[in-house]
């Protein structure tokens, strides 16, 4: 907790959207630098898998230490760069190389919390971790964007000054315990560990295809981890395939130019989302640690199923003339309201989940792994929907597209999900009782007899 008191300020002005932000204001970014800023997070998380692999049999605290002194670094050596076009295309990259660094942190992140937090409270700690990084994490950006506002040149010593609590918060690292890390890397070395995945060298995590093999070898001996992200796939299909359309048919479209249109705007896409998220990621984390992660993902889905349907009412009521007719404008901020809160209170249980959900299947060994895969699939689905989404609602050419009905498919794909994840539990619940029924049955006596 003190160290994330302090790398939360980091994490402010390295992650989002604030990147982007910067280009554009600072250095009079054109719109192809701005799109790369605001797209490097995302792409960012497909080099997860690269240090998922990297991490195998190495310290957990020695690599997140490593990966995050490279995010101050690079947060650093900002205010040596020049306000000028060639500035700007130096300061994503440096953004690029923090955000790649910063994904090394998300995979030990998890590992460190499997070890250290037992699995009936884990997630309770782990919220806690998340509401305090994300409390400092937004105030670093309200000061930050009133600082750059009011002198666009204090970009020089306003990132030099984070990077320096960024890195005083590594000093708080020195003396965290990973529980039994030293005799699972022992084993490890000896060649004794049931581990998935076997350490990899610095040069062959750089081979893509050691880094896919790897991957691969998981997925193919994890028929339920297998399974699971097929789920999260379907489920992030339903996410991010309406996040764009959103934004527009909200802002240009229910809106438009009415008055505070801009300030309603912000509270419907991202002030009343934040705002639940925080205030739910408590009470979703204790129901997470009573159920587990495939009940929990259940009940998540149905929510963001529903937020869904919210948003195909708003669409509908704004493509049917909400701007025109009072009655199907209020039916559409209605529609538009419900889907910022469901949609607001989802995010807190996926903040959890998305976190700590693979852990179900990981081998102690093999945590960082899984943890790459997941958020590498994250990345990819990230990178590719929202565009999707925007094709199938606008059309391209002759076709008109979908429409307001293009916040159907993403439902079915969110109820696909609901449905994959019940039948996940259910299988899971069959095998434990299956495993308890095994130990009953395996007493002294018995084994005698057979």
């Amino acid at each position: 907790m003190r160290h994330i008191s302090g790398w939360g300020t980091v994490a402010g002005l390295v992650e989002g959207n604030f990147a982007a932000f910067v280009a554009a204001q600072i250095f009079q970014g054109s719109p192809l630098l701005i799109t790369i800023a605001a797209t490097t997070p995302v792409a960012a998380h497909l080099t997860n898998l690269v240090w998922g692999m990297f991490c195998v049999g190495r310290p957990k605290v020695r690599m997140m230490t490593l990966s995050a002194a490279g995010v101050v670094l690079m947060t650093g050596a900002v205010g040596a760069v020049p306000a000028t076009h060639l500035g700007g295309w130096i300061f994503v990259v440096q953004m690029a190389a923090a955000q790649f660094f910063m994904t090394g942190i998300v995979s030990t992140r998890a590992a460190l919390w499997k070890a250290n937090y037992p699995q009936w409270v884990r997630a309770r700690l782990a919220a806690r971790v998340q509401i305090l990084r994300t409390l400092t994490q937004l105030g670093t950006l309200g000061v930050g964007a009133a600082v750059l506002n009011s002198t666009p040149g204090s970009y020089r010593w306003l990132y030099p000054a984070v990077a320096l609590v960024g890195a005083v918060s590594l000093l708080m690292l020195r003396g965290m315990r990973v529980r039994g890390e030293r005799g699972m890397l022992a084993r490890i070395h000896r060649g004794e560990g049931t581990g998935l995945v076997e350490p990899l060298q610095f040069w062959a995590v750089l081979s893509p295809r050691r880094v896919l093999a790897g991957a691969a070898r998981v997925l193919r001996a994890d028929v339920p981890f297998r399974n699971y992200c097929i789920a999260q796939m379907c489920a992030g299909t339903a996410n991010l395939m309406v996040r764009s359309v959103a934004v527009v048919v909200i802002a240009d479209q229910l809106l438009g130019d009415m008055p505070a249109s801009f300030w309603v705007g912000a509270v419907l896409l991202d002030v009343m989302p934040r705002l639940l998220t925080l205030g739910s990621m408590a009470r979703f984390a204790a129901y997470f640690d009573r159920v587990g992660v495939l009940r929990f993902r259940v009940l998540h889905g149905v929510g963001w199923f529903l937020t869904l349907v919210f948003g195909m009412f708003g669409a509908w009521a704004t493509a049917r003339g909400a701007t025109t007719q009072p009655a199907l404008f209020l039916l559409g901020m209605a529609s538009f309201t419900a889907y910022a809160m469901v949609r607001g209170i989802c995010y807190g249980g996926g903040n959890i989940a998305w976190n700590l959900g693979h852990l179900h299947f990981a081998h102690p060994q093999d945590a960082e792994v899984y943890m790459g895969i997941h958020v590498s699939l994250t990345g990819l689905r990230g990178l590719i929907l929202p565009s999707v989404g925007m094709l199938l609602w606008h059309g391209v050419g002759d076709w008109s597209g979908l429409g307001w009905s293009v916040w159907a498919v993403a439902a079915f794909f969110a109820a696909l999900a609901t449905l994959l994840y019940a039948w996940l539990a259910r299988a899971d619940a069959q095998q434990q009782t299956g495993d308890k029924a095994s130990e009953t049955l395996d007493t002294p006596a018995r084994r005698d007899s057979d």
